[in-house]
């Protein structure tokens, strides 16, 4: 897991790469990098599987 974020703290993107497949899943946060909205984007990004 990694996040991007963009110029002058403005949004940024949260990136999960699975190991053994390479499968990669990559959101924006639209508010920045605040942790409480990272962990939900995780949580969503996951829900599925």
């Amino acid at each position: 897991m990694d996040t991007i974020v963009g110029k002058d703290g403005k949004g940024a993107i949260v990136t999960l790469v699975e190991r053994n497949t390479n499968f990669t899943f990559a959101r924006k946060l639209p508010e920045g990098k605040n942790a409480k909205a990272l962990a939900e984007m995780v949580v969503i990004m996951l829900l599925p599987y």
